[in-house]
């Protein structure tokens, strides 16, 4: 209903048929008081509810539609007097009809007649202006919450590398190796860009790629540089935008369930291109046997938050398919560069 509200002719539409539909009642009201009044009680009919509630209606319309949007404020001035003056009359008439003293002033009716056109000139209003009511505030809404999904399904980027990261740097200082504090420094790296990005609306895709090096780099520490890990990033544009921190759960997810071990059959393979505007992110890993503790399925909570970001930033602009084959596993990810919603 919203989606229909936030159409511009809609809403232009749904002010029309607001102002018919107001005027229908009141109009059909004020012919039934007519036929039941006139022409015997004249009286009765000008100082009746239905005429005053027309009046008022009519009024606020015209002073809203015809003399509020004019620049020059005499006239407005003018036409809020004979407004004031007409009101002032009816309450006069109705006075007059309940065979009141003069001396009573008639000031009731008259403020009452003052509040209805204020309501109906406040519902004028904000029917013309469904965009202020509807758009800006609903977007507003919708993309506050949105981005605080996103941070949220931001954080829960599994960290448990960085335990086994600084477990390996402790087994490293102990053995005095060289490459000690050149990992601090790339771990320091990666931590500050996971804490700057975890805010950030879009990021380039040569941040990711650097930040997806650094990580597979902490990996070799723990499990050696001949470890087999590829990852083919050649002839990638470099300025192209991704949501970020979009790509490493894909990578943290083969790490996670295929290279936990030193089995020196295991691999990752990581390859990503652009084609056709389109760009393609592919991870392919051994699968080793499960142990006790590894008896969930595949795909956990990582991946499903990575689907729940997809559909929030590129809706039905992306696909994400994973094949559990044989020992291998294969996830590919696929994006509408044009497709950020």
């Amino acid at each position: 209903m919203l989606d229909y509200i936030k159409n511009e002719e809609n809403q232009k539409l749904i002010n029309k048929i607001f102002i018919s539909t107001i005027f229908i009642i009141f109009s059909f009201q004020l012919l039934r008081g007519a036929l039941y009044f006139l022409p015997d009680k004249v009286l009765f009919f000008f100082s009746s509810n239905v005429f005053e509630n027309f009046i008022c209606l009519t009024s606020a319309f015209i002073l809203y539609y015809k003399v509020f949007n004019k620049e020059h404020i005499w006239i407005k001035v003018f036409a809020l007097g004979i407004v004031m003056s007409i009101f002032y009359a009816i309450a006069m008439l109705k006075m007059f009809r309940r065979n009141l003293n003069f001396d009573k002033s008639p000031f009731d009716d008259f403020t009452s007649y003052i509040g209805l056109a204020f309501i109906f000139i406040a519902l004028f209003y904000f029917f013309d202006n469904l965009s202020l009511f509807v758009n800006n505030s609903y977007l507003k809404v919708r993309k506050a919450l949105i981005e605080t999904e996103q941070q949220l399904l931001r954080q829960r980027f599994n960290p448990h590398f960085l335990y086994n990261a600084f477990n390996s740097i402790y087994s490293m200082s102990l053995n005095n190796n060289p490459k000690t504090s050149e990992s601090i420094l790339k771990l320091s790296s990666m931590m500050r860009y996971l804490t700057d990005k975890s805010n950030s609306q879009l990021s380039f895709v040569k941040n990711e790629i650097k930040f997806i090096q650094d990580y597979i780099a902490m990996e070799k520490i723990r499990f050696g540089s001949e470890a087999n890990i590829t990852f083919d990033y050649k002839n990638l544009p470099q300025d192209i935008l991704l949501e970020p921190l979009l790509l490493i759960p894909l990578v943290e997810n083969a790490f996670k369930h295929g290279f936990y071990t030193n089995d020196p059959g295991n691999f990752i393979r990581i390859q990503t291109k652009v084609k056709n505007n389109i760009f393609y992110f592919n991870v392919d890993n051994k699968i080793n046997e499960k142990q006790h503790f590894q008896k969930k399925e595949r795909e956990g909570k990582g991946l499903k938050n990575l689907r729940k970001r997809l559909d929030l930033n590129y809706n039905n602009k992306y696909s994400l398919i994973s094949k559990n084959d044989n020992n291998q596993f294969s996830i590919k990810l696929k994006i509408e560069l044009n497709g950020k919603a």
